[in-house]
């Protein structure tokens, strides 16, 4: 509006009614936009969705007629199992047979997995045996394949009377001191600007509370480095019968391309430093 407008209050009063409508489709956008994008991009893919979907239905029709089932349906055959009536007698036995459980990569643990995994723990726990969950959050890499980083980041709500005690391994014994300086620098940032972008609130800036890294400085304790010393190149020999191998056909490379090597002599030069006898 113009300065001259904010005098009139019948413009005032329209325009305050139109931002208002303004938020409104503002927030419906929003609101919408991941389902719309997930439509697009189920369209644009429907034909590969389509053909793995038949595939997809051919395989259990193999497996059916031979009375067998895929290893990745093993998590659900396993909930089904633990979901009926005989589920303490199968944690029963399980407790007996693992005395200690650790999981690593605890962080691409699915939902269907955790459902499974639970009770296992909690029944080992009660009978005084340890568990040990191993992960980091900012490694979750797996969402495509159920992983939800979340069920780590909530470990205590997830095992409110189990009590899980969280320890943190804060010292990096592989990286060297610029780079872990880089790290501790870099990553609060970055994780502050994808939540403004993306209007996460503070997620991302959550996961990375924890990013930063002390150096080791115990004698004896050095990254992992490998140092290559510079050695002077003796020189291969090869017999010329044997050379032909190393001639690429002269189609490969165009008609009108003359670097392909056509001779003996040419190919001394392109092979050089080797000595051809």
């Amino acid at each position: 509006m113009k300065k001259a407008d904010l005098k009139k209050p019948e413009l005032v009063a329209l325009a305050q009614t139109m931002n208002k409508q303004l938020i409104q489709v503002e927030n419906l956008r929003q609101k919408g936009y991941s389902m719309v994008n997930s439509c697009n991009l189920s369209l644009r893919h429907i034909n590969p969705l389509r053909l793995l979907n038949a595939i997809g239905q051919e395989v259990n029709a193999i497996n059916n007629e031979n009375n067998r089932f895929m290893l990745a349906k093993t998590p659900q055959l396993f909930h089904q199992l633990v979901e009926k009536e005989d589920a303490s007698f199968v944690f029963e036995k399980a407790g007996i047979l693992f005395d200690e459980i650790m999981i690593d990569e605890f962080q691409d643990t699915s939902s269907l997995q955790w459902k499974n995994f639970k009770k296992l723990l909690i029944e080992n726990q009660a009978s005084g045996n340890g568990c040990l969950l191993v992960g980091d959050v900012k490694q979750s890499i797996y969402r495509f394949r159920g992983g939800d980083w979340s069920i780590l980041n909530h470990i205590q709500e997830e095992l409110p009377n189990n009590q899980p005690v969280i320890r943190q391994l804060s010292t990096n014994f592989r990286s060297t001191e610029n780079i872990i300086a880089f790290n501790n620098t870099f990553f609060p940032v970055a994780a502050s600007v994808l939540d403004n972008f993306g209007g996460t609130g503070h997620t991302i800036q959550d996961i990375y509370n924890d990013v930063n890294q002390n150096i080791n400085h115990k004698a004896g304790d050095r990254y992992a480095s490998n140092y290559m010393k510079k050695k002077t190149a003796q020189p291969t020999k090869m017999k010329k019968r044997n050379y032909r191998h190393l001639i690429p056909p002269r189609r490969r490379y165009g008609a009108t391309n003359t670097s392909a090597p056509r001779s003996w002599h040419e190919l001394q030069r392109h092979c050089y430093p080797r000595t051809l006898q």
